[in-house]
């Protein structure tokens, strides 16, 4: 069990010189500043905890929640990611923690009331643009030779196509216009045009 203990101390100038040695020089003492005879101290018992520069802990968060967003797909934790990034620059040329907190608060607000459903219009957006044998559905086709729903020959653009009836009832003549309804394999499901 780790446990972290603040304390404040404030002696006599010789005292405090004996015990700011002592506890300036423990592995144990993560947090030291000493302030003319006031020495404020943060020390750990059971482990030897060394302090983190919070530049680093914020370069750390960024790359957690950047991790976390390539497995979620939501844009709100990959900005939140971006603001702990940014958070951490401010953090290393020496901003405040209360301002680094303020900061990484006002990003993060930003960017997912701002940013967030602009990125997520793009994701969720339709595909517009069909391709391969997606994009020859809806299209027409003219028939080379009588299709049924066994045999047939069909022209899709420029290219030559077996086709099928779409409904198995029917047979259409050659030199008629269709449309491909559906592509199945290697052949055109088709349908006369109306």
């Amino acid at each position: 069990m780790l446990r972290v203990w603040s304390i404040d101390i404030s002696f006599d100038r010789a005292q405090f010189h004996t015990l700011a040695q002592t506890l300036l020089t423990h592995p144990a003492i993560v947090g030291r500043e000493v302030h003319g005879r006031h020495l404020h101290t943060t020390a750990v018992v059971r482990g030897r905890v060394r302090p983190m520069s919070l530049w680093l802990f914020w370069l750390i968060l960024a790359f957690v929640l950047g991790t976390a967003e390539i497995f979620t797909y939501t844009a709100a934790l990959g900005l939140l990611g971006g603001a702990a990034l940014l958070t951490s620059g401010f953090a290393a040329v020496g901003v405040a923690l209360p301002v680094q907190l303020l900061l990484f608060t006002i990003i993060s607000i930003t960017s997912v009331v701002l940013v967030r459903p602009i990125a997520l219009r793009h994701m969720l957006r339709p595909q517009e643009i069909r391709f391969g044998i997606d994009a020859l559905v809806g299209k027409s086709a003219y028939v080379l030779q009588d299709v049924s729903a066994r045999d047939g020959r069909v022209r899709i653009g420029d290219e030559e196509w077996i086709a099928r009836a779409y409904d198995e009832t029917l047979v259409i003549p050659a030199g008629e216009t269709v449309d491909v309804m559906e592509i199945k394999g290697n052949a055109a499901l088709v349908y006369p045009r109306e």
